[in-house]
């Protein structure tokens, strides 16, 4: 697991698991943001808005609630997750409302 500075590419970093490690642990996604963001330096860290993006690995509840309790501490974190768009989920999109 990686976790990379988009504007410039660089590794934050980086979180070997072993192959038989669970994709939804919480545990390994927060402690690989927690080292990422330490290496920011404080004015950024607290002063910019930080956009993170996962797959639906990091959907899981409790990294969820890490990224709340950021918030809390002053740290501006917002979180986008990808996943699969599915025939079932293209359904859903098209029957719900016109307008988000």
């Amino acid at each position: 697991m990686l976790c990379f500075l988009a504007n410039i590419g660089e590794v934050l970093s980086g979180r070997l698991c072993p192959g038989n490690a669970g994709v939804n642990t919480a545990s390994d996604h927060i402690q690989v943001l927690d080292d990422a963001l330490a290496q920011l330096p404080d004015a950024h860290r607290r002063g910019t808005d930080v956009l993170m993006r996962t797959d639906s690995t990091g959907s899981v509840n409790a990294f969820l609630a890490h990224i709340r309790t950021l918030r809390e501490r002053g740290i501006h974190t917002f979180l986008s997750v990808g996943y699969a768009v599915t025939e079932p989920i293209c359904r859903a999109i098209r029957t719900g409302p016109d307008r988000l």
